[in-house]
């Protein structure tokens, strides 16, 4: 009797191990979508280095320059070589005037948090000059709050 325990247990816990890891790989795969997240114009830049043509399916908001927009989803169309792109140009933040995400929203929370450290940043140019001195290789791309360092 407990050895058919021991296996109703054992198989219990594989399926819910399996289960966990496909829950926990599936934000993986997204992670790695070439598109999703980035700019409008990174966008199109990689989309012409496939050989492929962008499109403008939807975009949402008006706060952003069409360059700035964000990539949120996208197909292929294979006969045609066209990608259709859904682009995000609200505003990062939402204010009285204008459309955005929440700050109640974890991607709200995650701007303020950003455009804080920007602003801290830009008050204290010397700490932007220790990292750089520290880690060089942050510094390959302008990195935001230390524009201004050489």
């Amino acid at each position: 009797m407990t050895n058919n325990f021991g296996r109703g247990t054992a198989l219990l816990g594989g399926l819910l191990t399996v289960s966990a890891l496909s829950l926990f790989g599936g934000g993986v795969a997204s992670a790695q979508d070439p598109l999703i997240g980035k700019t409008y114009e990174e966008a199109t830049a990689e989309i012409k280095n496939w050989t492929g043509k962008p499109v403008r399916a939807t975009i949402v908001g008006d706060g952003l320059e069409l360059e700035k927009c964000i990539v949120s989803a996208w197909r292929k169309d294979k006969k045609t070589g066209k990608f259709f792109l859904s682009l995000n140009c609200g505003n990062k933040i939402a204010s009285a005037k204008d459309s955005g995400n929440s700050l109640a929203s974890p991607e709200g929370r995650a701007q303020k948090r950003h455009d804080d450290t920007v602003d801290w940043l830009h008050e204290h140019p010397e700490h932007c000059l220790e990292m750089k001195a520290q880690h060089p290789d942050w510094f390959k791309k302008p990195m935001d709050g230390c524009e201004g360092v050489v």
